[in-house]
């Protein structure tokens, strides 16, 4: 399975997929346009194009609503928390 992190901004969606030991396997930017669901629906297309057809879906930002494939959608202030963990937490005591 993958993890798939989708980020709807006002100018541009970011979309960052990590495999199961926590390695990048895939990051790509679209321009987010007026539709934050025409957006979030061509991200989709791109990522079954790429032969991501399963995965655990996390949506933030502006339009984190308008994935309507997503399992949990959270604050872009909690992701970077979880992030900042993710990659700094063997370093900490």
């Amino acid at each position: 399975m993958h993890f798939i992190g989708i980020d709807t901004g006002g100018a541009s969606s970011k979309v960052a997929v990590m495999d199961e030991c926590g390695k990048f396997c895939e990051l790509f930017l679209l321009p987010s346009g007026f539709s934050a669901v025409k957006v979030a629906r061509q991200i989709k297309q791109n990522l079954e194009q790429k032969g991501y057809t399963e995965g655990f879906v996390t949506a933030t930002g502006y339009g984190c609503v308008s994935v309507e494939y997503v399992r949990l959608s959270m604050s872009e202030i909690l992701c970077h928390g979880l992030g900042v963990h993710f990659l700094f937490e063997p370093n900490c005591p």
